[in-house]
């Protein structure tokens, strides 16, 4: 078996959701801002986004946060979508 093959596939999920306030929002992104799979979080206002990469066998994770988002990361609602194809640069400045 090549070690290629042993790699496991990761997928991408956008998350876009709502908190109850702007300062609830901010505190979420602060707490899940080193969770391993978080690639990147940021707020607007009461809003919340963020990009994930995670195994494909916990795709189950981010349908779950979908249809519970009260329960499972404390937010309103949540929007998930898992793309199909991610383009970066080589390089990321900031």
């Amino acid at each position: 078996m090549e070690v290629d093959e042993m790699k496991e596939k990761s997928i991408c999920a956008l998350l876009s959701g709502v908190a109850k306030t702007g300062e609830r929002a901010k505190h979420l992104a602060e707490s899940y801002k080193s969770c391993p799979y978080v690639n990147f979080i940021a707020t607007k206002e009461d809003e919340l986004y963020a990009t994930y990469f995670l195994p494909e066998r916990q795709k189950w994770w981010s349908e779950t946060i979908e249809e519970r988002p009260r329960e499972t990361i404390g937010l309103e609602k949540v929007k998930i979508t898992i793309v199909e194809s991610v383009h970066y640069p080589n390089q990321l400045k900031m």
